[in-house]
Parts: structure tokens; sequence; C-alpha cells
């Protein structure tokens, strides 16, 4: 092709017509320009739909993820509400000062209160978008505006569970190993695991420390670990309206206009 159009100039120079040259030479001109126009116009329609389809696969593992960790913080808050209701159980029961007749429902109680949840998030693949700044991929505003905040969503969650945690397991748990035998509720871990061997254990020799139990400072343990989860769970129902309305967004997006 550029052969011909190279024949074709010499001839036209040879033959002094400058004027019919130069329309030749602008039309040839004109050519390059369109070949350069199409070539980058394919190389975007190239580029976009490789982004396309890149955003329908983060869409995608997105969508699974998120799903993931609904299911995990449902999970999560039926756990802590068992335990919150525990606790005011154990509160009555304290109230009636008959730890000793009920002992059974005691280590029960006790038990629940100690079975505490705390949302272990799923965030490989929503890290990795947000770090490699693949966010800007999506088009989708609300839902890239909703993702831009992961980070600040998790860590709030994650701040209001450590306060719970920090009561009950720095707090709470040394006082009633102080002042219960905790080895009696053994038994009824035993129902949820089998990696011990429980038939060896016998029931403790020491009674509980009924002045301690029946104290201000227990009730104030309880009272306050109730305080605790129900804000922790108001905190869940918060975070599982975040995670609903991302996902409500990438149903969205999967389902196309």
């Amino acid at each position: 092709m550029l052969f011909f159009l190279r024949k074709i100039r010499r001839k036209l120079l040879q033959k002094n017509r400058f004027t019919t040259y130069l329309l030749y030479a602008l039309g040839e001109i004109l050519l390059v320009v369109i070949g350069i126009l199409i070539a980058v116009s394919l190389n975007n329609w190239n580029q976009s739909r490789k982004q396309l389809i890149q955003e329908a696969y983060i869409i995608e593992e997105l969508r699974k993820e998120v799903a993931a960790n609904i299911e995990l913080l449902q999970f999560d808050i039926q756990y802590n509400i068992h335990s919150l209701n525990a606790a005011i159980e154990m509160i009555a029961l304290v109230q009636s000062e008959k730890l000793i007749e009920e002992r059974a429902k005691a280590d029960s109680l006790l038990v629940g209160v100690y079975s505490v949840s705390g949302f272990d998030a799923i965030t490989g693949f929503i890290d990795d978008v947000i770090s490699t700044g693949k966010l800007e991929i999506i088009r989708n505003d609300t839902l890239r505006y909703l993702l831009s905040n992961w980070e600040y969503q998790l860590q709030d969650y994650k701040d209001d569970y450590g306060i719970r945690n920090t009561l009950i397991f720095e707090q709470f748990v040394p006082f009633l190993q102080k002042n219960y035998p905790v080895v009696d509720i053994i038994p009824i871990y035993e129902t949820i695991g089998n990696h011990g061997d429980y038939s060896k254990l016998k029931a403790s020799t020491h009674a509980p420390n009924l002045e301690k139990l029946y104290s201000l400072e227990f009730e104030g343990f309880l009272t306050n670990h109730i305080i605790n989860q129900e804000y922790l769970l108001d905190e869940s129902e918060n975070y599982i309206y975040y995670l609903e309305s991302i996902l409500h967004q990438l149903n969205e997006e999967e389902d196309g206009p």
C-alpha cells in the first residue's frame, strides 16, 4: 500500500502538478490520521472491554465476601444475645441468693456469660481491592463510597467488642476464678467439644465464695456486661445494615441495567 502511494506521488511531482500533489499530500495525511484514530479507538475499546471484565470479576468476588460476612455476623449476634440473657438470669439467681440450691443452673448460666462472640471479618479480597486502587474500576459511585468506608466501619466495630472483651476477660473472669469453682462448668463445655478427656475430672472440693458472689461487685460485673452486650448488639445491627447496603449495590451491578 505504501509503495503504491509513493509511486503515485512520484508521478505527480514529475509532471509538475503541484496543486494536485498538495491535495494528494493532504489526503495522505488525513488517511494517516484516520488510521491513528482507528488504532486509538480499537485500543480504547480493548482497554474498556478488559476493564469491564475486571469490574465484573471484582463485583462477583466482593458479593461473595460481603455475603459471607453478613452470615458470620448474624451468627455472632445470636451468640451475644444468648450471653446477654445468661447474664440477666445470673443476676436474678444471685439476687434470689439460691446459688447453692441451683448450682447446676448457675454453672450453665456462667458458661453462657463466658460464651461471647467477636466478629472475625473475612477481608482478604476487599482489602486487596482497596489497597491496590482497584476501587476506581467500580463505576457505581454509591458502591465505591460505601467500600471506601470499609476500614473505618470495621475498626469502629472492633473497638466496641474490644471494650466488651476487656471487661469480661480481664476483670470478670479473674474475679470468678477467685470466688467460684470454675472447674465445675467444664462438663457443660463437654457437650460442645470433643478434644479433652473430661471423664477424668471431678467436682471441685471448693465451695463458691457466697460473700463475694452476692456482692455489689459481682452484680456490677454482670450489669456492665449486659450494658456492653446491648451496645455491641446495636453496633452489630448497624454494621449488618452497612454490609447489606453494600450487598444491595453489588447485586444491582451484577443484575445489570
